[in-house]
């Protein structure tokens, strides 16, 4: 089984090489935030389950699990309590 990597060496979103187009650019940098890995055991059921569901909304498993995962943190109102928070620490510092 083959491991994707990023390339290390390619540009940020932004970034523009200064010799491109004969055009003497300057270099601007967007720093990406990093996504963090998590890894799900599921069962044959559930992966066809799955596969059915990125099939048809046309978006990858990973997209539709990410989804699936915003989804029911709004549904819990996970999503309004730790913006809240969020602005209470911002106002104290």
């Amino acid at each position: 089984m083959k491991r994707r990597t990023a390339q290390r060496n390619s540009p940020c979103i932004g970034q523009r090489a200064s010799h491109q187009n004969g055009l003497n650019l300057q270099k601007v940098i967007v720093k990406m935030p990093r996504k963090c890995i998590a890894k799900v055991v599921l069962s044959k059921e559930q992966k066809e389950i799955l596969n059915e569901l990125a099939r048809r909304l046309g978006t990858s498993e990973s997209e539709t699990l990410r989804m699936a995962l915003m989804d029911y943190a709004k549904e819990l109102s996970l999503i309004s309590e730790r913006v809240h928070k969020m602005g209470q620490v911002s106002l104290k510092g």
